[in-house]
């Protein structure tokens, strides 16, 4: 009886000591890249500092929400961005923006570019809402340059 209880205490200390190994694990260890966040430049916003946090958090959310499960690549790599440009005009049916971004991949360790990314958004509203258009473009641009890291890294 007592041998029995040694051996089912030791079960049970390894059981835990396992679990507490995997837990303390992160969750990506081995089976993806990991993506950070490096340098955010939006000379694009002309000065527009609503535009430039907007570009900032925007770039933030979709960066958290990308989906690496399938990239190929195990490595850690840094995602600086840039908005190239959000420019608005106004016609007689409506104001029309546009915006770039421009991304790059870096390898942390070394910094080896990796690869660039581009993304682009045209938005329309009232000719009245221009700089509405021009939020709506900027944060289709993001999405639309970010979405294109996991492909970069399969």
């Amino acid at each position: 009886m007592l041998a029995h209880s040694f051996v089912t205490r030791r079960r049970l200390i390894f059981v835990m000591a396992v679990a507490l190994g995997a837990w303390a694990l992160p969750a990506s260890a081995g089976k993806t890249a990991e993506v950070a966040l490096g340098e955010l430049n939006a000379r694009g916003a002309s000065g527009n500092s609503a535009l430039a946090r907007l570009f900032e958090s925007s770039v933030e959310r979709e960066l958290s929400q990308l989906d690496l499960s399938r990239a190929k690549k195990r490595d850690r790599f840094v995602l600086s961005a840039t908005l190239m440009s959000v420019a608005s005009t106004k016609g007689r049916d409506g104001a029309e923006a546009r915006a770039v971004v421009s991304a790059t991949l870096r390898k942390a360790q070394g910094g080896e570019l990796h690869a660039i990314v581009r993304g682009s958004a045209t938005a329309t509203d009232a000719a009245t809402a221009s700089s509405h258009a021009e939020r709506a473009a900027l944060r289709a641009a993001v999405k639309s340059a970010l979405k294109r890291v996991p492909e970069a890294l399969r």
